[in-house]
């Protein structure tokens, strides 16, 4: 991963990112909460989708440039499906470090792919 090759990461659950001191590129997805170490940098767009969680408690150097997205879809306590889309929080500690999250456009096209999808694997749900 790089900037010259971004990836599409997802993550199905919470996704703690302490002690990962490194810089990803490209979409990154995430259904829990995610635990944000400001040591780390992402550069494209962050989405996270489910329990609409963001936090963080330590301190570091690291940023997130393009663009975030926080969106509670499920009941935080039982996982259940809202019937709405619910609060999203983003709690960082006071103590908390880091140099922030930015808004920017060339990092989000930077994060499309430029070749086409390859389907590397399909799961129909029956109905």
């Amino acid at each position: 991963m790089s900037s010259s090759n971004p990836l599409t990461v997802v993550t199905q659950g919470d996704l703690d990112l302490n002690g990962w001191h490194d810089q990803g590129y490209g979409l990154l997805l995430v259904t829990g909460t995610l635990n944000y170490d400001p040591d780390a940098s992402w550069y494209g767009i962050v989405m996270v989708i489910g329990k609409g969680l963001v936090t963080g408690s330590r301190s570091g150097t690291g940023e997130f440039d393009g663009a975030t997205l926080v969106v509670q879809t499920v009941n935080p306590s039982t996982g259940a499906p809202l019937g709405f889309l619910g609060g999203a929080y983003m709690q960082f500690a006071d103590n908390m470090g880091g140099l922030g999250f930015y808004y920017s456009s060339c990092w989000i096209n930077n994060s499309i792919p430029s070749s086409a999808y390859k389907i590397l694997s399909f799961h129909e749900i029956s109905q």
